[in-house]
């Protein structure tokens, strides 16, 4: 769940940086963090002791899993839609539930009551009163947020029609799981997978960040670059962590700088291939409008000249043909100087 974690914040900051200003990007990335923080949390719920922090970490558990919706529905309203912004006011009309959520999970009982380690070493939550307010928050404002993408569904074509696709069936996927393991089992006590809504949280993280790059087949692969990297980067970093004497820990250490250079090498590489091939797509662009222009040129060349034939060799033949019979004495006889 640490990796699955680290992956989402990596997309999600990845998609920011790319253009900073794009409310899209913007929502996104803050759905990406709030999935992380909900994912990393639950992996550090699992695995502390049953003592004062883990009721810390639970409430934060369910807090930053109260904010995934609230921003995923901001992202539904933004997204292909370049006349849409979020101006505060509308800002704050769809977050006070969510405002309401987070303080009533702050509140000692009203949604979180216990927490005891189960008999399969499964902690167990008891819920209070305020749970159901939580479950129904929850699934309300993920239906809002897919009733927002059915609509633009259907008013779109093209790669817009594609993308939204992706965000509906990567968002379905991970919601339909998250709600059935972490909202509707545990009411019936069942822990027992309990984790998987987190790990499913990468198929809608990298459906989203697919979607918005799907016309840049280029920087999909460098993403995908940067993505394979970065997690055998986390995968050497927890070896490091987790080793178990000072010998195999420095021997990891070493390892970790030098698949640090060699994933920087390799990322820089391919930004240069990237940029490679952008300039001969440019090139190739450009040199296609060139014929296409010169095509054009030829065209109006041709019709210039089919014009001139009918408009000026017509008129000529015409009256060449009547000085003929003139000559020919066929209106009357011409004096021989006038033949002349």
């Amino acid at each position: 769940m640490i990796i699955v974690g680290a992956v989402n914040l990596f997309l999600g900051v990845l998609i920011y940086l790319r253009e900073r200003k794009n409310q899209s990007n913007i929502f996104f990335a803050l759905v990406a963090v709030c999935v992380s923080a909900w994912t990393l949390s639950r992996a550090f719920f699992e695995i502390f002791p049953v003592n004062g922090l883990i009721y810390f970490l639970a409430d934060f558990l369910y807090i930053s899993a109260g904010f995934i919706p609230l921003f995923f529905v901001l992202f539904t309203y933004v997204f292909s839609s370049d006349n849409v912004f979020i101006s505060w006011k509308r800002f704050l009309f769809i977050a006070a539930p969510n405002l309401a959520v987070v303080l009533s999970v702050l509140i000692p009982g009203f949604i979180i009551g216990d927490i005891s380690l189960g008999a399969g070493g499964y902690k167990i939550i008891s819920f209070g009163s305020g749970y159901a307010f939580y479950v129904i928050y929850i699934i309300g404002y993920f239906l809002w947020g897919f009733i927002n993408l059915i609509k633009k569904y259907v008013k779109s074509d093209g790669i817009i029609r594609v993308q939204l696709k992706y965000i509906f069936w990567g968002t379905f996927i991970a919601t339909l799981f998250g709600i059935s393991t972490n909202l509707i089992m545990p009411i019936f006590g069942s822990f027992r997978f309990f984790w998987l809504g987190p790990v499913t949280t990468v198929i809608m993280v990298v459906f989203i960040a697919y979607a918005i790059i799907k016309h840049q087949l280029l920087n999909i692969k460098v993403i995908a670059t940067e993505l394979f990297i970065f997690i055998i980067w986390i995968i050497v970093f927890m070896e490091v962590f987790l080793a178990d004497n000072w010998r195999k820990r420095t021997l990891d250490i070493g390892i970790l700088f030098s698949v640090i250079i060699f994933g920087v090498l390799i990322i820089r590489s391919v930004w240069k291939e990237v940029k490679h091939r952008e300039k001969l797509e440019k090139l190739s662009k450009d040199l296609a409008a060139a014929n296409q222009k010169l095509e054009e040129t030829d065209k109006l060349k041709a019709e210039t000249y089919s014009f001139v034939s009918h408009q000026i060799k017509a008129p000529i033949g015409i009256v060449k043909g009547f000085a003929q019979l003139l000559y020919d004495g066929s209106y009357g006889k011409i004096p021989k100087k006038a033949k002349e």
